[in-house]
């Protein structure tokens, strides 16, 4: 029979048995964590098949432009290499309006709001235009069907306008447009959401002419650019210009503080989107290089030598109706170069 000793001896010995065994099952566990985690990391899951949902979709309408100048990009990253891309994106849906019997007297309303009067011109069934009998004249050309809307006054004859230098500063500018959009009706929340730029200008009519100072400047055109759907940007096709645009003067006088507000905006169903497989950049790059680009702005590459720094994806803003809001591979480089390539692939898209 064991004595008091020999039981205690073997207790410890239990103890210092069982607590070893305690460690070594703990850290063979962290050990076969790790490498599941790290196996993980190399081996990643692949990512989920595109839906291709909408079926084949019409390829991107650019704007029509003249041919685009010769030129030779070269790549000149921070590293040298592409980005890595993933390998589908989504597209949305863009809702098309239509047509009730309320649409053309919600349209008179509307303008009524903005002061206009009378029975506008027509020259098509979805186009009102309306025309101040003032000096110098105010035009509203107002798309009925989507709400899209141009109101211009002829700022070019009126000569009070001429170093007015009263444009206090961009913050100023940028409220007063922003109110100008409210008060209208017209600032939805992916505009509200988005970011504004001002551009300074000084008036040598009838032309405007780059402002180097707020001190200098006579007019501020304020542009408006839509929120980024998780975190891509919506581009327009002129990036010194949005699709939502407010041209204003330091006019003391406040009939002639806002000369020109361009409005085209068409919702995007966030909502309804579907994915599609990209275009791999390594292609874009050729078609770049093949001059197969829409240029949004060729800068000051006179020479035609482009030095491309950046490669991302963004969305291309349509300034005519579209059905799709889809991706565009983004070619940015040195003297305001920039040049959009359509990102998916084309074997889903159709050419109409």
């Amino acid at each position: 029979m064991a004595n008091l000793t020999e039981t205690a001896y073997l207790t410890r010995k239990i103890i210092k048995l069982g607590t070893f065994s305690l460690i070594t099952i703990l850290l063979i566990r962290e050990i076969v964590s790790a490498g599941i985690h790290y196996w993980k990391i190399k081996h990643p899951p692949p990512p989920p098949p595109p839906t291709l949902c909408f079926g084949k979709i019409p390829a991107i309408k650019f704007p029509k432009t003249e041919q685009n100048p010769p030129f030779y990009p070269r790549l000149e990253t921070i590293d040298g290499n592409f980005p890595a891309f993933p390998l589908t994106a989504k597209v949305y849906f863009i809702p098309q309006k239509t047509s009730n019997l309320f649409t053309w007297e919600r349209a008179k309303n509307w303008a009524k709001q903005m002061n206009f009067t009378g029975e506008p011109e027509k020259p098509d069934e979805f186009t009102f235009i309306y025309k101040t009998k003032s000096f110098p004249q105010t035009t509203l050309k107002l798309d009925v069907l989507s709400g899209n809307f141009t109101l211009t006054y002829d700022y070019q004859s009126d000569l009070t306008l001429v170093g007015t230098k009263n444009i206090l500063n961009k913050n100023q500018v940028i409220e007063e447009a922003r109110s100008f959009l409210q008060r209208s009706g017209v600032f939805p929340p992916d505009l509200a959401e988005g970011s504004q730029e001002v551009i300074l200008f000084k008036f040598n009519p009838p032309d405007l002419q780059p402002a180097l100072a707020i001190s200098e400047a006579d007019i501020a055109l304020v542009n408006f650019f839509r929120k980024d759907l998780e975190g891509i940007k919506i581009l327009p096709p002129n990036p010194k210009k949005s699709l939502v645009s407010v041209l204003l003067s330091g006019s003391p006088d406040q009939q002639k503080r806002i000369l020109e507000v361009n409005y085209t905006h068409f919702p995007i169903s966030e909502d309804n989107y579907c994915t599609y497989p990209l275009l791999k950049v390594e292609q874009a790059w050729k078609d770049l290089q093949s001059n197969k680009a829409f240029l949004a702005s060729f800068g000051q590459n006179y020479d035609g030598q482009v030095v491309i720094r950046k490669i991302y994806l963004a969305y291309f803003d349509p300034p005519d109706e579209q059905r799709f809001l889809e991706p565009v591979y983004v070619f940015e480089g040195d003297r305001d170069f920039l040049a959009y390539i359509p990102a998916l692939d084309p074997k889903f898209t159709l050419n109409e």
